[in-house]
């Protein structure tokens, strides 16, 4: 990891910490930004903005300049519900949440236009914290996959379904999964269950698709952990409770860790493509910093009253 010291195991800093607390119409783009002229750069981060009356979706650049809205609604009728996460090619955007009186798992172009349902709940307010993930590569049954937490038959599990819709798969059966997110080669998932146990479910290909090989536990935290794995290391981010994000090595045994205690968001820290950088939201605002927690810049400001940042994630290629 560079000049990073990944010398305490996850289980021996688990110990050390004291396993502490971890139907509105759709709004015009231009409304909110993202107008007319020379086409926008490519956007590296998506976020969720609350505005008074309305719930948008936008993209911008690392510095936070460019930001422009994919679509919008208004909040009596609409709330996304998860960090949305991107496609391997950068050219699509997936939530959960309820998008115009309806609820489930979304998908939506980042040029905009209509959101696609490709999994319909039967809640319209969650009743737990859901979280969605798309593998930034493909799965050892050869295609791409979205992953996310839903109580789909009564119990949080954690899902997979093809981008388009089909193949819903519900790989843990187990009932009492909080988080998920996909390792960084997509052959493991990493689950938070109802205990804030985490451990790294290997995955193999299957008849109508994916089955867990093999379960490796990795610790248990004090409180919620928010996950998030990076794309070009065998990383995780955890974040836990008041306390600050740890960056776990998962090549190593045991696997190894960086505490960067200074760095406190609200959730999972995301990383850049090359994982030299992190983002993050800490109350109403977006920041940046390098992956040893240096240089920390602020992006969106939301800490001074409307538009509030929501949620956030960096591009995965």
């Amino acid at each position: 990891m560079g000049t990073m010291m990944l010398r305490r195991s996850v289980l021996g800093l688990f110990a050390l910490l004291g396993l502490a607390a971890l139907g509105g119409d759709l709004l015009a783009q231009g409304k909110h930004g993202g107008g007319g002229g020379a086409p926008p750069p490519t956007p590296d981060i998506a976020f969720v903005e609350l505005t008074g009356k309305d719930v948008l979706l936008r993209v911008m650049s690392a510095d936070g300049s460019n930001a422009r809205t994919v679509i919008g609604a208004r909040r009596s009728t609409s709330m996304i519900d998860t960090a949305p996460c991107w496609s391997p090619d950068g050219n699509r955007l997936a939530f959960v949440g309820v998008w115009n009186g309806g609820s489930g798992l979304w998908s939506v172009a980042v040029s905009g236009g209509s959101p696609s349902l490709l999994v319909p709940f039967a809640y319209t307010i969650p009743p737990y914290y859901p979280n969605v993930d798309w593998s930034r590569t493909q799965t050892p049954d050869g295609s791409d996959k979205i992953v996310f937490t839903a109580p789909i038959g009564g119990a949080n599990d954690a899902f997979v379904v093809n981008p388009d819709g089909s193949g819903l798969q519900n790989l843990t059966q187990s009932g009492d999964v909080l988080r998920v997110c996909w390792r960084q080669d997509a052959t493991a998932l990493v689950v938070v269950d109802t205990n804030y146990a985490v451990t790294l479910n290997h995955l193999a290909p299957a008849a109508g698709g994916l089955t867990i090989a093999g379960v490796t536990p990795l610790g248990t935290m004090g409180g919620l952990p928010h996950v998030a794995c990076a794309n070009a290391h065998d990383w995780i981010s955890l974040k836990t409770g008041p306390g600050g994000v740890q960056i776990v090595d998962l090549s190593t045994s045991p696997p190894g860790l960086t505490d960067l205690g200074n760095i406190r968001p609200n959730q999972a820290a995301t990383f850049s493509p090359d994982d030299s950088r992190l983002v993050y939201r800490r109350n109403q605002s977006l920041y940046t910093c390098f992956v040893d927690g240096t240089g920390e810049t602020l992006i969106r400001d939301g800490d001074h009253g409307y538009p509030w940042c929501f949620s956030v994630a960096w591009r995965r290629n």
